[in-house]
């Protein structure tokens, strides 16, 4: 009898926890339609969209036009997918997809222009990655922190790699 008990519990447990990532993927696939509409249709959502548009897209670089799909998709996943430990997994896995393009981008962007940072003190370093992000040249703050000290030691051909 007490095996029993012990098996409706397990049972209720993983219900209520596939309940719950199904709540949390309707809740990521909402924001990243409004994340969608903040970017591309950024008139439609005003101050939010403005917002979303230019933080992301300094932060970003020209990765913030991918993130909304891939947000997306990582909500969809989160409904459909009976084993809740993948998720843990899959947020990382996502975000380090974006950070990957992201340093991409600002290698490619340092590829062609190999002098753009050169005589700028520390904090000057940040600035101009955001502002070059919002430009939608490089990889924007987050990839160019990331990709500046593998460039730094690798050079151009290894970050590539």
């Amino acid at each position: 009898m007490a095996v029993q008990k012990k098996k409706r519990t397990v049972k209720k447990r993983k219900e209520k926890s596939i309940l719950i990532n199904e709540i949390f993927g309707i809740m990521t696939v909402a924001f990243s339609i409004l994340i969608f509409f903040g970017i591309f249709l950024e008139k439609s959502t005003g101050v939010f969209g403005s917002f979303i548009s230019s933080f992301l897209s300094g932060l970003l670089g020209w990765t913030y036009r991918i993130l909304p799909f891939l947000i997306f998709l990582l909500g969809m996943n989160m409904i459909f997918s009976k084993i809740p430990d993948f998720i843990r997994k899959r947020y990382f896995n996502t975000l380090l997809l974006i950070i990957f393009i992201a340093c991409f981008f600002q290698i490619a962007y340092l590829d062609k222009n190999p002098m753009v940072y050169k005589e700028l003190d520390f904090l000057k370093h940040f600035v101009k990655f955001y502002n070059d992000g919002k430009a939608l040249s490089g990889g924007g703050l987050l990839g160019a922190s990331v990709s500046m000290p593998v460039i730094s030691i690798f050079g151009i051909a290894g970050a590539y790699v």
